[in-house]
């Protein structure tokens, strides 16, 4: 590995490589749900907002006349740090500081051909440019402007908006930044999307990073789960949580028709245990320790649990087979028929203060019953329990709560409706 710079800044080292093809650099998707495109867009904007707002401000910090503190008690001004980009001075959010060295590196490895010194950067702002109730990245420390004065933002407020560019009829975002394609490229590669693609504000000169952070070493906290489970801390105890119900994979819907032993056994494969009734109640509260996900007060639809009920045939339900559905084709059939779940993390309003989806809702979840609840048919203390009940509310309508339990079922019991998520220590 040939290096060709180091720079530091409040003992932070950037190290550019004549590549940034290695290890330290892993390519980072953008993240849809956090594009302001997205928000606006949403069949919900305004859950979309919120999901949009608690997860930066979870993983960024707050704002003190800002929302949602009690998703992170820190303040943004405990993030930013004071770094070196394209030989400029700029202030940004320590959760990026890989990824905004490894675009130094890609540009500086692959962009020869098309060299570009920008003259000013933007990055940390204190004042919010945004409207109608969204927050500014710059806000968070997690945007980046290249010659904000030289680069037009045709949608944005003024005074970017007058850039005599605008005018000129026909021209697309490509047509007017003066930034080389290939450092467009290099930010997007690592997390950070490139604003000229917002349909709507076209704005040339900013890149956000709207990609998962990555684990900081110094940050047990952010080291104690993987990367698809979401730590919960609480006074007395903390574990990690799958974000999604298995398979935990945002935008798949979840695994249907399982029993608790199936779950307990899937949860091992990934080196996780299926949550216990505690656990999966303290991630549904939440740390404002509401009854419901969301909050405080129920509201049909935020989850999905608004559908209408299919009667099952219970013969055909107890013959299926998950691990190789087409062995039964008629039993198939009807648990396709019954499952009305939707895509993980679809509702973006069903979602804790800590970014867990899906908590009620969709698929009901086994837990295991560390509580030692009976069953109300026969007193029996069963394995496991089921929580946060389905895509048609609770057995007897009840409303999706994150109380709702159900004890009356053995753990070898298939239900057309159950699925699970899978828990694990905090690796503190």
């Amino acid at each position: 590995m040939t290096f060709t710079t180091m720079l530091t800044a409040f003992g932070l080292i950037f190290v550019t490589t004549a590549s940034a093809q290695n290890l330290e650099c892993p390519e980072i998707k953008v993240q849809d749900f956090l594009k302001h495109e997205f928000v606006k867009n949403a069949p919900d904007s305004d859950a979309a907002l919120k999901t949009s707002l608690q997860y930066r401000i979870l993983n960024y910090g707050h704002f003190p006349d800002g929302p949602y503190h009690e998703v992170n008690p820190v303040p943004v001004g405990k993030y930013i740090r004071e770094v070196t980009f394209l030989g400029l001075p700029a202030k940004i959010n320590r959760k990026i500081v890989g990824p905004l060295s490894c675009v130094e590196k890609a540009i500086q490895a692959d962009c020869q051909l098309t060299p570009y010194d920008p003259e000013n950067l933007s990055s940390l702002r204190t004042v919010n440019s945004y409207r109608g109730g969204e927050l500014s990245n710059h806000l968070f420390g997690i945007a980046i402007d290249l010659d904000p004065a030289l680069n037009p933002c045709c949608g944005c407020v003024k005074p970017w908006s007058d850039n005599p560019v605008c005018r000129i009829p026909n021209q697309t975002a490509w047509d007017r930044t003066i930034i080389p394609a290939c450092y467009i490229k290099a930010f997007e590669r690592f997390g950070f999307y490139w604003l000229g693609r917002d349909p709507d504000l076209q704005d040339t000169m900013h890149f956000e990073f709207l990609g998962r952070p990555p684990m900081e070493k110094d940050n047990k906290d952010a080291a104690a789960c993987p990367d698809d489970m979401v730590l919960v801390k609480r006074e007395n105890s903390s574990f990690c949580v799958d974000r999604f119900e298995a398979p935990n994979r945002q935008g798949e819907k979840p695994f249907v028709a399982r029993t608790a032993l199936e779950g307990e056994a899937y949860c091992k494969t990934q080196d996780k245990e299926l949550c216990s009734d505690i656990e999966w109640e303290q991630a549904c509260k939440g740390l404002r320790q509401t009854p419901f996900p969301y909050g405080p007060s129920y509201k049909e639809g935020v989850c999905n649990d608004d559908k209408v009920w299919r009667s099952p045939s219970w013969p055909l339900v107890a013959r299926y087979n998950p691990a190789n559905p087409d062995s039964n084709p008629a039993a198939r059939d009807h648990i396709n028929y019954l499952n009305q779940s939707e895509a993980s993390g679809k509702r973006l309003g069903c979602v804790s203060d800590e970014g867990v989806f899906d908590l009620t809702g969709n698929v009901a979840e086994w837990v295991r019953n560390t509580r030692k609840i009976p069953s109300n048919a026969d007193g029996v203390v069963n394995g496991h329990n089921i929580k946060g009940c389905y895509w048609s509310k609770c057995y007897q309508n009840n409303r999706p709560s994150c109380a709702f339990t159900n004890p009356n079922h053995a753990s070898g019991f298939r239900s057309y409706e159950t699925g699970f998520r899978c828990c694990r220590k905090a690796a503190f």
